[in-house]
């Protein structure tokens, strides 16, 4: 789930009924999740989908059918895998990862009446009797950097940000939070010189930077400013988890750290022990969380047909790999489980 262009970035299942099956039995329930395999953010989604077949594995989703659609992180791609989901293998429940995908899907999803869970930071469920969403808010992910800075205590607080997904509206929320006090530099999508924008940050002794990129954006910025002999604190989002990212970066800077999903303490340990890479462990854990609750709903489908996530609260999630989540309903968000969040230094132990 991406938490800064995305994050989090999963779920349920309705059961199509040529005949209807007595309570407390499950079916043979179809899961579509709709994941970018390709592209820029495709690890992020190869972690989802490892989450799901380690589920599987345990046997936490048994009698339960997935279907994997590509949704390249685009729009217009992930309309044209949604229908071919409800038409093509006439699935019983889409989940649907990341910011800009989830929220395209939702209004589509909910007039077709088919359940969706959307792995999102942004309120796609709001008003939408058959959407769900899965993933830390937005409000709770700049509380959780607002608090950072304060506890570094930076002075001089700045935010280095491309415009993808929902990251401007992070910083933009951020400065709120801060009194105005952010210093705030963009760039295109596209950008890879920032000598200019650190010259600038250097020229206001910038002590805390939160970076808000692509990988390779952050790993080119870390070179200038180490070029530059310019080593501030700084503070990045979901992108700094990949293994690769974090192995390069260490080598840059001994002052990073990110914000990212918290999960349980030796998860991370074990995704590295089955998958040989820990990267993007929090999306792993919500595949692997998508997949539980798919297989628990499954168990109750007659009460799943009538209202899709209404009994979210009464079920048991305590075998996931995700610190204990509440379930709410509130008007402005909607049917929602929210995830926790936690600052992790780049070097933490996985191993």
């Amino acid at each position: 789930m991406r938490i800064f262009t995305v994050i989090l970035p999963t779920l349920f299942l309705i059961v199509l009924v040529f005949s209807t099956p007595a309570e407390g039995q499950s079916n043979n329930f179809r899961s579509g999740i709709i994941l970018p395999l390709s592209g820029p953010l495709a690890a992020m989604g190869e972690a989802f989908r490892n989450g799901v077949e380690l589920a599987k594995r345990d046997g936490r989703a048994e009698g339960i059918e997935f279907i994997f659609e590509d949704s390249r992180y685009d729009g217009k791609t992930t309309v044209s895998a949604l229908h071919k989901l409800r038409d093509s293998n006439q699935v019983d429940l889409i989940a649907v990862w990341g910011n800009t995908p989830s929220g395209t899907a939702a209004p589509i999803a909910n007039s077709l009446r088919l359940p969706m869970i959307g792995i999102s930071m942004n309120p796609d469920a709001a008003e939408r009797k058959y959407v769900m969403t899965l993933g830390p808010s937005i409000e709770a992910g700049v509380s959780q950097i607002a608090t950072q800075i304060k506890e570094w205590g930076i002075k001089y607080p700045a935010a280095v940000s491309a415009d993808l997904g929902n990251a401007l509206a992070v910083v933009d929320l951020l400065n709120k939070k801060l009194g105005g006090d952010l210093y705030v530099k963009t760039f295109n999508n596209e950008e890879n010189d920032f000598k200019t924008i650190i010259s600038s940050l250097k020229q206001r002794s910038t002590d805390g930077i939160v970076l808000l990129s692509l990988p390779e954006q952050a790993i080119t910025f870390l070179k200038q400013t180490r070029q530059m002999k310019f080593l501030p604190k700084i503070l990045g989002g979901d992108v700094f988890a990949d293994d690769t990212f974090k192995e390069s970066a260490q080598l840059l800077s001994p002052n990073i750290s990110f914000v990212y999903g918290e999960v349980d303490n030796d998860f991370p340990r074990r995704v590295k022990g089955i998958f040989g890479k820990s990267s993007y462990f929090f999306e792993t854990a919500c595949g692997y969380t998508v997949a539980t609750l798919t297989a628990e709903l499954s168990i109750n489908s007659i009460a799943f047909q009538k209202d899709p996530f209404s009994k979210m609260g009464s079920l048991s999630l305590s075998q996931i790999p995700l610190p204990p989540l509440s379930f709410s309903n509130k008007p402005e968000r909607g049917y929602h489980l929210e995830t926790k969040m936690k600052v992790y230094p780049l070097a933490f132990s996985d191993s």
